[in-house]
Formats: structure tokens, C-alpha cells, sequence
């Protein structure tokens, strides 16, 4: 006789049935009976989130999918669109969630005044080289205003404008640096009515949910022949080579369903652009003069000396190639602001 099989704990199976609903609720998970035992094992909650299901800039479908990854409870995908060429997560977490996650991650003094020390001082010698006497500069998603501080010490002649969503750290930069300030968010930017010289981007074009409005709003910030500087990585083409391996890895395993991180992939940023779509945008807009150069990355004091050789060696690469390969993890992109009516008659 076939032994019977014992029925699973009452415990067991009201967990089970508990982490089910939470994987019906939660976005992305089209099959959730392959993901209780995940679900169980990284303690999954209820979480709100919508679904992005066409590209936030341009409204295009999908052309591939790059990866999945598990984000708060939340099962995402990067999807590239197809007409515009924008890497983006489909889906957007609860505001109130992503407000709760920045109080609680958002970096100390030291990850500001030692880990972005080399960033900071190329950015700051980059703005120092193009900005005219007695510009006005924004610094969007500027945050404490640690990086305008470098730059008010080599150009005290410029006067400068700090812009973040958080009231704090607005008022941080308003008392320990003098800067004036902006609070809000991309549609706020929108309604803003100065104009500036340089409008600096750094590290924060991939939080920006609204983004197709602050492309807009970009060129209402902007004199006519006025600056812009994007820092942004530049790991795309690393991401989608390490999904390909992993793609063939999971394949042999037969459990590509469950896929959890995309290598080399910040699950807090909200896209991954490509040269391709940032000068296309930029052309779009009205730029003219677009260029991408290498930057250093992140840093340890230990390690300064490593990437500034290192960062030497991109530099190089990229001049003896006339600016066509960025071989650094993140670049900045330059473009004047030069639409077709403009003249300098």
C-alpha cells in the first residue's frame, strides 16, 4: 500500500496561504506559487506600486527586456524602449515608501566628503572651466550642497542655486554654505521662472519619476546658450553583457523565472540611459555641442590614488579617440542650449 502523505501543519499553510496574497497583491509576479518559498525566506510585505508598462519619456512600447530583480517585495523588470531608446523599471514604488527608504539610506558626511571627494573636485573643476564671470548656476537634486561648496571655493563669483525634494537638506545648504534654495520636484522646477547659466545634473537624473516633465522644464531653466551638465553611469552595455551570461546560466539550470538582481544595476535607480538616448534627447530639446567625457567614480581615501590613474587612463582613451569611447563607469554629458531660433547676431 502507498504510505499516505501527512498534511502539511496548520501553521505552515496559513503562512503559505498568507505569503500567496501578498505575491498576488504585489507587482510583477505573474506566477507566484514559484516564489513562496523566496517570499518566505526574505520576510515579503504587502507593498503598493503601479505598474510602468510603456516608456515614461516617449509613451513607446517595449523593444526587449533587460533582466528582473526583487525591490522591496516587488518583482521589476528593465524593459528599453523601442522608439526612444530608454532603459527603464516598469514598475514605480508608493511615494510614501520611497520617501521612507531616502530618510533611512541617505548618506553621512563621510560618504560626501570622502567617498565623492575625487567626483566632487572633477565635477567642480568641469563648471569652473565653463561657467562666465558671475553666471548663475542650479544644481538640481543638489542635496546638502556639498558639491557647489567646491565649486564656490574655486569661483566665489558665482552665484548659486541648490534644488532638492528635501526640505533638510535644503536648509543644511542654506546655513553652513549661503546658498539660495529650491524645494520640489520636477513639475515644481517646471513652474520656476529664473533662468541660469549652468544647470548641473549630478547623480540624480535616474531618480527623477517624472521625467518626460523635467525634460521639458530643463529648457524653461536655461538661458539661451546656457550649459547643461548630466552625470550619470554609464553601465549599460556592462549590464546587458552580464545578463546574457547570466541568461545562458540560468537557462542550463532551468530556473530563469526566479531571478532575483541584475548585475552591476542599482535597484533604486529608476533607468539606465545610453549615449544614444541622452544626445538624441538633448538634440530633441535644442542642444547643440553635445559631448561625453569619463569621470572618476566613487572613492575610498585608500583607493584615490588607484582610480585617479585609473581615470588617467579613460581620459586618455577618450581623447585619442575623438570623444567617441567613455570607457569609465560614469561620464558626463555637456550640451549648450542653442534651439533653432536662437542667434548670436
Amino acid at each position: 500500500m502507498c504510505a499516505r502523505a501527512e498534511p502539511e501543519p496548520a501553521m505552515a499553510t496559513g503562512e503559505r496561504r498568507r505569503m500567496l496574497e501578498i505575491l498576488r497583491h504585489n507587482t510583477g509576479f505573474d506566477d507566484p506559487e514559484s516564489w513562496v518559498a523566496y517570499a518566505t525566506q526574505h520576510g515579503f510585505k504587502r507593498v503598493r506600486s503601479i505598474p510602468i508598462e510603456c516608456c515614461p519619456d516617449c509613451g513607446g512600447v517595449p523593444a526587449r527586456q533587460i533582466g528582473q530583480y526583487i525591490y522591496y517585495s516587488t518583482l521589476m523588470r528593465l524593459r528599453e524602449c523601442s522608439e526612444c531608446g530608454l532603459v527603464w523599471a516598469d514598475a514605480k514604488l508608493d511615494s510614501a515608501i520611497v520617501a521612507e527608504h531616502f530618510d533611512h539610506v541617505y548618506k553621512d558626511e563621510k560618504y560626501f566628503e570622502q567617498s565623492r571627494r575625487l567626483t566632487f573636485s572633477e565635477m567642480a573643476k568641469l563648471i569652473d572651466q565653463h561657467a562666465v564671470r558671475g553666471a548663475r548656476i542650479l544644481d538640481i537634486g543638489g542635496a546638502k550642497g556639498h558639491l557647489m561648496s567646491q565649486v564656490k571655493e574655486r569661483r566665489p563669483d558665482l552665484r548659486i542655486t541648490v534644488n532638492d525634494i528635501a526640505e533638510e537638506k535644503l536648509r543644511w545648504a542654506a546655513q553652513q554654505f549661503g546658498f539660495e534654495t529650491i524645494h520640489g520636484d520636477a513639475r515644481a522646477l517646471g513652474e520656476h521662472r529664473c533662468e541660469y547659466d549652468v544647470v548641473v545634473i549630478s547623480d540624480v537624473l535616474y531618480y527623477i519619476q517624472d521625467i518626460a516633465i523635467f525634460w521639458e522644464a530643463l529648457t524653461k531653466l536655461l538661458v539661451r546658450g546656457g550649459l547643461d551638465l548630466i552625470r550619470i553611469p554609464n553601465k549599460l552595455w556592462l549590464i546587458v553583457l552580464a545578463q546574457a551570461v547570466t541568461d545562458l546560466w540560468r537557462l542550463a539550470r532551468r530556473d530563469r523565472r526566479t531571478q532575483d538582481r541584475i548585475k552591476y544595476f542599482n535597484p533604486e535607480h529608476a533607468y539606465v540611459f545610453s549615449r544614444g538616448y541622452i544626445e538624441k534627447r538633448l538634440r530633441g530639446l535644442g542642444f547643440r555641442d553635445i559631448r561625453m567625457l569619463p569621470v572618476p567614480p566613487l572613492s575610498s581615501v585608500a583607493a584615490d590614488i588607484l582610480l585617479a590613474g585609473v581615470f588617467r587612463l579613460t581620459v586618455a582613451i577618450n581623447r585619442i579617440s575623438g570623444g567617441r569611447v567613455v570607457a569609465s563607469p560614469s561620464a558626463v554629458v555637456i550640451a549648450r542650449y542653442l534651439p533653432a531660433s536662437f542667434s548670436t547676431a
